[in-house]
């Protein structure tokens, strides 16, 4: 049984000084965080191999995301170049039947082109940007999130998800000039069991914060949500669920909850983007340590657990190619980045989010491959971990 910690605590002592684990392939452990481990470590037995691979192939579902206007070319093999994975968390949360899936969060994973360093670039989920045509809408300008929804209106499973991906990634393309190698979507729900399997997640809260879908009934002491219906309006009445800044092990509840805050935040969405980028670290961090990559038992566990919550299409590339590639690559490897952005309103009518002009440079920066040199000109819009400054000498 696990015991989540609820308070700020100290990592443990010996954590540092553990020794190193061999290295795993980054898009192993960025699997786990989205919902399936579709590489295994490139250390791994051969028998142990075919297993995985197998299991891989049976229980991650597979279909065709990519429209053609967003799929980035090839000619059956992975470029040697840089790759461009997209990252979809869907909030299936539905208020009516007929209510679609909004891509709650948009991630693009960049890996360098020399495949051994890795970018993390969160898309704000309200930036205002203009949607291509789909099945059941016209082109017109929205903000980012309502691509998915549009794009898998009036359709159902694979289909649905296809052409909710389908038209967020055109959107992107649209936009902003990117096109991508890889597209992999998951429902929260494959999120909470990714953190279950780990055991709870070890995060740091950079910013006191109240939940948005969790609280209790200062009267009746029932579970009831902080906002009344709508999500907009405080309820007196509730007790809001609070995460206090500091670091701790995270039940997959409250981790889940704590990402999803929006309202509240000092910096809103981009509060949100912020810790969301923390929560994928802190899930690579705890499979590390926890030794989930060199165990065949627990990767077979996580397989089972969260494979069916994933939607992947590696644009024709086999997941074989897939965890060759990538190898060389480690969570310490990968630099997270804001996408920094303002409201834009039509008089006092809020649209939605538009980006700054650093926000603009990163993901021109994606497009132009020249990730490394915005880092090093740019260091402010290096995102951390949301640890305290180590102290001492």
């Amino acid at each position: 049984m696990v015991n989540y910690v609820t308070s700020p605590s100290p990592r443990p002592a010996d954590a540092e000084a553990r020794p190193k684990r061999r290295k795993a392939p980054l898009w192993t452990k960025l699997s786990i965080a989205v919902g399936a481990l579709l590489l295994l470590a490139s250390g791994g037995t051969l028998v142990t191999a075919k297993m995985l691979i197998a299991r891989y192939t049976s229980v991650v579902h597979q279909a065709k995301l990519l429209p053609a206007e967003a799929a980035a070319s090839n000619d059956g093999s992975l470029p040697s170049g840089p790759l461009n994975i997209l990252l979809v968390g869907l909030d299936t949360r539905v208020t009516t039947k007929d209510d679609p899936s909004r891509s709650d969060t948009i991630m693009i994973v960049h890996i360098s082109d020399d495949h051994r360093g890795a970018y993390l670039v969160s898309i704000p989920r309200d930036l205002y940007v203009q949607i291509p045509a789909s099945a059941h809408y016209n082109a017109g300008f929205s903000r980012i999130n309502a691509a998915f929804a549009w794009g898998s209106t009036g359709l159902t499973g694979d289909a649905a998800t296809a052409g909710g991906a389908g038209l967020l990634s055109k959107t992107i393309t649209a936009n902003f000039g990117i096109k991508f190698d890889a597209v992999a979507v998951i429902n929260f729900e494959g999120f909470r069991k990714a953190v279950q399997v780990l055991g709870g997640v070890y995060m740091c809260v950079d910013e006191d914060a109240n939940s948005q879908l969790r609280g209790t009934n200062r009267y009746t002491g029932k579970f009831e949500s902080p906002y009344y219906p709508g999500g907009e309006v405080l309820n007196p009445n509730v007790i809001a669920v609070h995460y206090k800044k500091g670091c701790r092990t995270m039940s997959p509840t409250d981790a889940l909850d704590y990402i999803r805050i929006r309202h509240g935040l000092p910096d809103i969405d981009y509060g949100r983007q912020r810790h969301q980028q923390q929560f994928i670290r802190a899930v690579l961090k705890e499979a590390t340590q926890k030794g989930m990559i060199s165990s065949p038992t627990k990767l077979d566990q996580v397989i089972r657990a969260i494979g069916g919550s994933l939607v992947f299409d590696g644009n024709g590339i086999s997941i074989i190619d897939w965890m060759w590639a990538l190898k060389n690559i480690s969570p310490s490897e990968m630099t997270m980045l804001k996408t920094a952005g303002t409201g834009r309103y039509s008089g006092s009518t809020y649209l939605g989010e538009q980006l700054l002009p650093d926000g603009t440079a990163v993901l021109t920066a994606v497009k132009n491959n020249t990730l490394d040199e915005f880092a090093l000109a740019h260091p402010d819009q290096i995102s951390t971990d949301g640890a305290p400054p180590a102290s001492g000498p």
